[in-house]
C-alpha cells in the first residue's frame, strides 16, 4: 500500500506488468485478473495454501524457484491459478507480491519493509530472519512432547515470516489507528485515507486489502 500510495502500483491492474523475474500463466484463467487487491485479499485464485520452513544453516531457495514449486506444504506444481474468485487463505499470493516489491524497488524485501515501513515506525525489533542477537534473546521454542526446538525461518518473508517483540508488533496493529497527541493513522508511512481502504471489505470477502483476511 506504500507503493500505491506512491503511484509505483496499481491495486487492479494485472500483476505481471510489474514482475520481472517470473510470470503467472494459466490456460484456465486469464492472468491479467490476478491484481494486487484480489493477492492482498486472498481472491486471485492462486492454489498454495503454504510453504515450510528451515533450520539454521539451511540455504533458502529462491523465490522464483518457490514461486515455480519448490517449499510448498502442499504440492499443487507452482503458485499456479485455479481456485476461483473465493476466498482461501492462499499464501502463494503473497509470494507473488513479495517478488512485485521487489521487482519494482530493486530491493530484498526485508530490506525495503525496514527501509519504507519499520524503520519510520521505529520498531526497530521487526526482521524477516534471524539475527545472532535475536537468536540469543529469543524464547526457545518446543514440540508437543516437550523437546526444545532449534528457531525456523520461512522461505518466503512475506506469508509469516516477520520476527520480533509482542510490543513492536503491537505498535504496528496501532499505528493503523490514530495515536496521541493528535497523531494520524498511518503515522505518515500511509495516508490515513490509504489505512481506511485497507480495512474496507473487498469482494468476496469480510475483510480488508490484507488485514482480516488473514486473521483467524
Amino acid at each position: 500500500m506504500r507503493l500505491v500510495d506512491q503511484g509505483r502500483l496499481s491495486l487492479d491492474e494485472g500483476v505481471n506488468r510489474y514482475l520481472k523475474r517470473w510470470q503467472l500463466e494459466s490456460a484456465e484463467i486469464d492472468p491479467e485478473r490476478v491484481t494486487a487487491r484480489r493477492l492482498l485479499s486472498h481472491t486471485a485464485g492462486l492454489t498454495v495454501r503454504g510453504y515450510t520452513d528451515y533450520g539454521p544453516g539451511r540455504r533458502l531457495p529462491a523465490l522464483d524457484a518457490i514461486l515455480d514449486g519448490a517449499n510448498q506444504l502442499d504440492w499443487s506444481g507452482g503458485a499456479c491459478l485455479g481456485a476461483g474468485d473465493a476466498l482461501l487463505l492462499l499464501r502463494g499470493g503473497f509470494a507473488v507480491l513479495q517478488m512485485v516489491i521487489e521487482d519494482i524497488t530493486g530491493l530484498p524485501f526485508d530490506v525495503y519493509m525496514r527501509q519504507e515501513i519499520t524503520g519510520p515506525l521505529g520498531l526497530e525489533s521487526i526482521r524477516w530472519g534471524w539475527s545472532p542477537e535475536m537468536v540469543a534473546t529469543a524464547p526457545v521454542p518446543y514440540a508437543y512432547q516437550g523437546a526444545a526446538l532449534e528457531h525456523r525461518t520461512l522461505a518466503v518473508a512475506a506469508a509469516g515470516g516477520g520476527l520480533g517483540t509482542v510490543g513492536d508488533f503491537a505498535a504496528f496493529v496501532a499505528a493503523a489507528l490514530p495515536g496521541p497527541n493528535g497523531s494520524p493513522a498511518g503515522r505518515g508511512v500511509l495516508r490515513p485515507e490509504t489505512v481506511s481502504r485497507m480495512l474496507e471489505a473487498q469482494p468476496a470477502t469480510e475483510g480488508g486489502e490484507g488485514w482480516a483476511t488473514v486473521l483467524p
